[in-house]
């Protein structure tokens, strides 16, 4: 059952606007206030919207349509939705991209396939809320799924598969910042000490002096090494970057096997999903064995910044270390690594003791 209702004008002083006279009657027809629907449509689905139309008749007329059975709106089921989208993501993300929609995807058809529902009518507002909240991850993690969830709605409202997008309105909240974490030359020494073999010290090595990501380190090939330096192509923002390397990592690639071209390549594939998750489960062995809590292989990313910014003798630019972490704004190096940065922090303090400084006196003829 749908009901229309006026949404009357209110006063704005500010304006001088005046009210509606007929504001305390919401079903008042002579006026010429919005329209607004509000109920459930026949599927079941609740709606409260404006009809954008200030004619009662006019207004009556989108509510008959909206309540026929033979509304223009197919009823499209589920997983034929999210396999079209899927087949388009692929086309156009990459790979590592992909697979985050992929899983949140194949999330929601377990959701539907759980809870009997077959067409994207039945995914209300309500229900995918309800969905939202089976999710484990927790601040920005969280707000960037809703995002991807709330792409995959957009297509599905523009091909006219549902009448109103039901992710709308949903929330995760403003996220927490998690601190930047780097490890301490103490827990590097147990992480090294705690590698299985010299093959996974030289990982940890080459992820601890680079600051590559560990989808890059774990696809890093030969022509990549020149001998001092580690060129690399950053596949989240498509950019060259050169990478000046210590002696010890220098050394430690010299003498790391080659396979296949590559120098971590594990087992036969080259997919970067399948190799990144085997060196993730064991980096995860290695954390454990050294006692690292909260160990986490974008950590040593970290370390490598912090350690840029914060050196003692010749502390590098912000600037420099965006580029050498391929950011893709000194914006996003700025959020994580700010506090880090000596000299922003000694501009800071410079530009407020010139406020308590004591003004000087000069004589006046």
């Amino acid at each position: 059952m749908l009901t229309i209702y006026r949404r009357h004008t209110e006063a704005q002083p500010s304006t001088g606007r005046k009210a509606c006279p007929h504001v305390d009657d919401r079903f008042w027809k002579r006026c010429k206030c919005i329209c607004w629907v509000q109920g459930n449509l026949p599927e079941g689905t609740p709606i409260r919207e404006s009809l954008k139309t200030r004619s009662w008749e006019a207004a009556e007329a989108k509510v008959r349509q909206m309540m026929s059975p033979e509304r223009s709106t197919p009823d499209k089921n589920i997983s034929e939705a999210i396999h079209v989208y899927k087949e388009d993501a692929a086309r156009r993300l990459s790979a590592a991209t992909y697979r985050k929609y992929r899983y949140l995807l194949d999330g929601l058809q377990a959701y539907a396939d759980s809870n009997g529902f077959k067409t994207m009518k039945q995914l209300t507002h309500e229900r995918v809320r309800e969905f939202r909240h089976t999710w484990k991850d927790k601040n920005r993690s969280a707000g960037k799924k809703l995002e991807r969830l709330k792409s995959f709605f957009r297509m599905c409202l523009d091909s006219g598969w549902v009448e109103r997008d039901p992710s709308r309105g949903i929330k995760i909240g403003d996220p927490e910042e998690n601190p930047t974490l780097p490890f301490t030359d103490e827990q590097m020494q147990k992480i090294l000490e705690a590698c299985p073999d010299e093959w996974t010290r030289t990982f940890v090595l080459t992820m601890r002096y680079t600051g590559l990501r560990i989808s890059d380190t774990a696809l890093l090939t030969l022509d990549r090494f020149d001998g001092k330096r580690i060129s690399l192509y950053q596949a989240k923002t498509k950019e060259w970057v050169f990478v000046p390397i210590p002696p010890v990592l220098q050394n430690a690639l010299v003498k790391t096997p080659v396979r296949s071209h590559y120098y971590f390549l594990r087992g036969e594939s080259t997919r970067l999903e399948t190799v990144t998750d085997l060196w993730r489960r064991t980096l995860s062995k290695v954390f454990a064995s050294a006692g690292i809590p909260n160990g986490h292989p974008h950590r040593f990313r970290d370390t490598f910044a912090i350690a840029l910014l914060t050196d003692k003798q010749n502390p590098v630019s912000l600037e420099t270390v965006s580029l050498l972490l391929g950011h893709s704004s000194i914006r996003i190096t700025e959020r994580h690594y700010r506090p880090f940065v000596k000299a922003l922090q000694a501009k800071l303090e410079d530009e407020v003791m010139k406020v308590y400084a004591a003004p000087k006196l000069r004589r006046i003829k």
